[in-house]
C-alpha cells in the first residue's frame, strides 16, 4: 500500500483528486488531506507518506516552498505537483526542484491514473528510506519521556539497522545517519541543550558512529531533566481548552505553536505525546465529535451541519467524519434510527 497526501485548498479538486485516488485502486490511500502548505508539512511529519500530491498556489506555505522543505529536510517521497496554465512557470520551478511528476488542471482521471504509474518506480526506490524516516521520527518523539536505558537501546538498535541496511549504497547510509544526527541535534537545541561538540564520524567504523551517537544522546538524557520545563504540559492544556472552544476557527500550526511559545516541531512532538495525536487530527476530531452531537440532538441537514462545525466542504467533510467514526454523517444518523 502507498501513503498519499493530497494539498490543495480548492475544496472541490481536492475531493476530486482523492475520490479518484480511491477509484484508482487499492495500491494507492490517501491518509491525509491538507488545505494549505503549513498543514501538509504537519501532516507529512505525522503520517510520513510515500507521495505527495500538491497544488503550486496555497496559503500560508505554497508548494513551492512545501516542496523545497521536503528537500532541505531530506524526506524521501515522490511528489506531484498540480498547476494551472497561468503558474507554470512555477510548475518548471518545482521540476527543477526534482519533483516526480506533474497534471494541469483541470486532473482528469486517465492522467492521474497514467501518472500514479509512473510513479511507483520512484515509490519503490523511496520505501526503504521511508520507513526509517518513520522510526526516526518514533524516536525523536521518544526522547521526551522514554527511560535512559530504553532510549540507548532503542537509538543503538536503529543506528545498526541503518548500517545494516543492504538496498542503500554508502552514501545514502551517510546522509540517513547525518539526518538521524541533526533531528537529534535539533531537540537538544530546542530545548536549550548544547550539542555542538560532539561530531558523528560516519565514515568510520561502524563501533565508532555507534558511541558517538550514544554519546550525543547521554547529552540529553543528563541535560534534559535540568531544562525541561514544569510548566509545558499546563500551557498545552489551555491551548487544548481554546481548541475546544475555538474549534470552526482555521487553527494553523504556526498559530498553536505562538500560543504556546514553542517553536513548530517541537510543539508538534510535545502536543502528539500529551494526546496521541496531530494538532490537525485533535481539531478534525473535535469537529466530528460536535457534528454527531448535532446529528444526534437535531434534525438539521447534514451539509447545515458540517458548516456548523467549520467545514465548508461537505464531501471532505464526509470523508473525515468516517476516518473517525467508521460511518458517513448518514449512515451514522440511519444508526440512530432518525
Amino acid at each position: 500500500m502507498y501513503s498519499v497526501i493530497v494539498a490543495e485548498d480548492e475544496p472541490w479538486i481536492r475531493g476530486a483528486v482523492v475520490e479518484m485516488i480511491e477509484k484508482a485502486g487499492k495500491q494507492f490511500q490517501v491518509v491525509g488531506e491538507a488545505e494549505t502548505g503549513e498543514e501538509a508539512w504537519e501532516l507529512i511529519q505525522s503520517t510520513w507518506p510515500l507521495l505527495l500530491i500538491t497544488d503550486i498556489r496555497m496559503p500560508d506555505m505554497d508548494g513551492l516552498a512545501l516542496i523545497q522543505k521536503i528537500r532541505e529536510h531530506q524526506i524521501p517521497m515522490a511528489i506531484i505537483i498540480v498547476s494551472g496554465y497561468d503558474n507554470f512557470q512555477y510548475a518548471q520551478q518545482a521540476i527543477s526542484l526534482g519533483v516526480t511528476d506533474y497534471l494541469l488542471k483541470p486532473v482528469e482521471y486517465s492522467q492521474l491514473t497514467t501518472v500514479l504509474d509512473r510513479c511507483k518506480e520512484t515509490i519503490a526506490a523511496h520505501k526503504e528510506l521511508n520507513e526509517c524516516f518513520v522510526r526516526i521520527q518514533a524516536f525523536i518523539e521518544k526522547m521526551f519521556d522514554s527511560d535512559p536505558r530504553t532510549l540507548l537501546r532503542k537509538q543503538h538498535d536503529l543506528v545498526q539497522s541503518i548500517l545494516s541496511l543492504k538496498l542503500l549504497n554508502a552514501g545514502a547510509c551517510r546522509n540517513l545517519l547525518r539526518l538521524f544526527e541533526s533531528r537529534i541535534r535539533q531537540t537538544c537545541d530546542e530545548m536549550g541543550i548544547d550539542s555542538k561538540f560532539q561530531i558523528i564520524r560516519a565514515g568510520h567504523d561502524n563501533d565508532v558512529v555507534l558511541e558517538d551517537f550514544r554519546g550525543l544522546l547521554l547529552q540529553w538524557i543528563t541535560e534534559y531533566p535540568h531544562v525541561k520545563s514544569q510548566d509545558t504540559k499546563l500551557i498545552i492544556d489551555q491551548l487544548i481548552k481554546q481548541l475546544n472552544l475555538q474549534y470552526k476557527k482555521d487553527w494553523s500550526l504556526q498559530e498553536m505553536a505562538e500560543y504556546t511559545q514553542l517553536s513548530p516541531s517541537h510543539f508538534g512532538v510535545l502536543f502528539k505525546k500529551q494526546t496521541g495525536m496531530s494538532p490537525v487530527n485533535y481539531i478534525n476530531r473535535i469537529r466530528v465529535e460536535q457534528a454527531k452531537e448535532r446529528l444526534m440532538q437535531t434534525d438539521k441537514k447534514i451539509y447545515e451541519i458540517a458548516e456548523e462545525v467549520g467545514f465548508s466542504n461537505l464531501p471532505y467533510f464526509t470523508r473525515l467524519f468516517k476516518q473517525v467514526a467508521g460511518l458517513t454523517p448518514k449512515e451514522f444518523r440511519k444508526r440512530l434510527g432518525q
